[in-house]
C-alpha cells in the first residue's frame, strides 16, 4: 500500500549505505539475506537489538518532551481512506475458542502401556495408502 520495498522478520542488519541496505531475515528454512533500496519498511523480530535503559536525563528529558499531535488534515490524508470509514476489514464477532482436553500421564511401570495407547492413535495417520 505504501509503494515500498518491505522485509518481514529481520533480524540483523548487515549493511547500511547510502542508496540502500543488506538485511538478513528469518524464515522457516533458515535465513535469507536482502539487499533493497531506500525507503524500506522494515518489521524486526527482538533479536535485531539490544535496548538500553534510559539514563535519569533521558527520563527527565522524555516527561518534559512536547510531543506534536498531528491530525488527518496535517498529513493530507482523506477522511474516506482512513479510520473505519477506510478500512477494507470489519470486525463482526471475537470470540475465544475453549480448549477441551483429556490429558493422561503414564509414568513408571504404565509407560509401556502409555508408548502403546500413543502408537494405537498415531496409526491411522501414519498409514499410507499403496493402492
Amino acid at each position: 500500500m505504501m509503494d515500498i520495498p518491505a522485509i518481514t522478520y529481520v533480524s540483523r542488519i548487515i549493511e547500511v549505505g547510502e542508496d540502500g541496505m543488506v538485511a538478513e531475515r528469518e524464515v522457516e528454512d533458515g535465513r535469507e539475506t536482502w539487499k533493497v533500496p531506500y525507503p524500506v519498511l522494515l518489521s524486526v523480530t527482538k533479536n535485531v537489538n539490544e535496548p538500553r535503559l534510559p539514563t535519569l536525563k533521558g527520563k527527565k528529558k522524555a516527561r518534559n518532551a512536547n510531543i506534536e499531535k498531528m491530525g488527518s488534515e496535517a498529513l493530507g490524508l482523506e477522511p474516506s481512506t482512513i479510520g473505519l470509514t477506510g478500512s477494507p476489514t470489519r470486525v463482526v464477532k471475537i470470540n475465544t475458542p475453549k480448549l477441551s482436553r483429556q490429558a493422561r500421564l503414564y509414568e513408571g511401570s504404565e509407560l509401556v502401556e502409555g508408548i502403546d495407547r500413543l502408537k494405537a492413535l498415531l496409526k491411522p495417520y501414519l498409514e499410507v495408502n499403496h493402492e
